[in-house]
């Protein structure tokens, strides 16, 4: 009989049999499909094999599932198909369509005592909820969905009534579909910002979703932080002489050294071009001319000392701030990994920036996103990004203003704008400390973020 048990099971099998990972209290790990069962044993179709394995002898998992409606239940898994989970709880043995199903998270393991460890919750700002989170942790929707990468938006949204700060912005949930934020550093100038976003659509349940958002972000004073090529001339002083030391070169009087003018002063053209924020208006002055008191332009004498003269780099950039309207838009499609093991989140975006200057003034902006859970608390994230008036913190560096002595800024021939590509990356990853508390690090500027979820 129990032979018959087992071929039966082998052909059930190859109908709606799916792979699980079955482990036991003595530290034993199994891969396989649930091939048969009873009240105390478990047939398992492993790679190797079939196995029995005795009910008793299993490590249960507690989870938790949302479903789409809302409602949420706690319990364990008897067994699942493609299509369905047969789930265990305090009021009874359930059936759950997994196209129903909104998330499915692990919340603890039972041991063979019955006790099970749960979250302790308290502290100011969940510091001090000392919540550990294991690796092996099967969950299908981490403890941080991201509502904005790095640098840019995904389509998800806060959670109705839900509060975040950042060291740079704030933000809440009006509903489940809008949140509003700003950056209120910006408050500090004068700049009254507000930035809506409406997530027109939310669809599918914990295997595959998807969702797009729309918003904007309005700037009464916004100091631009898109870089533009610059370029333009300035005639310099072109002096022509010999530099003499001693009484045996110089005349009487001239102590120490003294220089020759030996052709009349001219000028010539000389260049400079350069990355600079887009509000800037740059231009190179000769900042100081240091020439002898006496000193005659035609005049081929004997001075005290050679001419000098130093550039300097001018430029408005210090208060210069403009009225700004963005305009973007996210689609952000997510996908269970395998084993429950988290998710794959893919984003499209871009947007439109319109900036009032002395001459109006468009900037965009597209890219994709990539975060993949690592573990409930960890996310690794990616972005490249399509912006032709960013810069690199490098070539930032290379356009800070300039004092130069003599012509040493400046150049023989015209600058033309260098071929610098467009597309730059970012990568770093999102650690969610507990359930209140997130930071990151990555590798474009301003390299660090943290903000408090309430």
């Amino acid at each position: 009989m129990k032979k018959i048990f087992i071929i039966v099971s082998l052909i059930m099998a190859f109908i709606v049999g799916q792979e699980q990972e079955f482990k036991l209290k003595d530290g034993t790990k199994i891969k396989g499909s649930i091939v048969g069962e009873s009240d105390t044993e478990l047939v398992i179709q492993t790679s190797f094999g079939v196995v029995t394995i005795n009910r008793d002898n299993l490590i249960q998992k507690e989870f938790k599932i949302k479903m789409l409606s809302g409602e949420i239940f706690k319990g364990t898994k008897s067994s699942e198909t493609e299509t369905e989970i047969i789930f265990n709880t305090n009021i009874g043995t359930l059936k759950l369509d997994k196209l129903k199903i909104a998330s499915i998270e692990e919340v603890s393991k039972k041991p063979s005592t019955g006790y099970v460890h749960r979250r302790r919750q308290g502290g100011l700002f969940g510091f001090l909820n000392n919540v550990s989170s294991s690796k092996d942790t099967d969950f299908s929707l981490g403890e941080e969905q991201l509502i904005d990468l790095f640098f840019d938006p995904t389509a998800y949204t806060l959670d109705q009534s839900t509060l975040y700060l950042s060291g740079l912005s704030f933000g809440f949930g009006v509903t489940d579909r809008l949140q509003v934020s700003a950056k209120w550093m910006n408050f500090l100038w004068g700049d009254m910002n507000i930035r809506p976003k409406f997530q027109v659509f939310k669809t599918g349940n914990w295997e595959k979703q998807q969702a797009l958002s729309i918003g904007g972000h309005y700037h009464s004073r916004w100091m631009p932080n898109k870089y533009e090529w610059k370029s333009g001339s300035l005639e310099v002083p072109i002096y022509t002489g010999n530099n003499k030391y001693g009484s045996d070169e110089c005349p009487d009087g001239f102590y120490y050294s003294c220089w020759e003018q030996t052709a009349p002063r001219t000028y010539e053209t000389k260049y400079w071009g350069g990355y600079y924020l887009a509000n800037e208006d740059v231009s190179f002055v000769i900042e100081e001319n240091n020439e002898p008191s006496n000193y005659n332009p035609n005049d081929l004498t004997i001075y005290d000392y050679e001419p000098q003269y130093y550039i300097d780099e001018q430029s408005n950039d210090d208060f210069d701030f403009t009225e700004m309207i963005e305009l973007f838009g996210a689609y952000t499609f997510s996908s269970a990994r395998n084993g429950l093991k988290g998710r794959i989140s893919h984003t499209l975006g871009g947007n439109v920036q319109f900036a009032k200057f002395n001459k109006d003034k468009v900037f965009y902006r597209a890219y994709y996103g990539l975060d993949v859970d690592i573990n409930p608390k960890l996310k690794m994230i990616s972005e490249i990004f399509y912006d032709p008036h960013y810069l690199e913190f490098w070539q930032w560096i290379d356009n800070q203003e300039q004092y130069c002595y003599y012509d040493e800024c400046l150049v023989d021939t015209p600058m033309d704008k260098p071929k610098n590509n467009p597309i730059h990356l970012d990568f770093g990853f999102m650690y969610a400390v507990n359930e209140s508390f997130r930071f990151g690090v990555h590798f474009q500027k301003p390299f660090v973020a943290f903000y408090w979820k309430i």
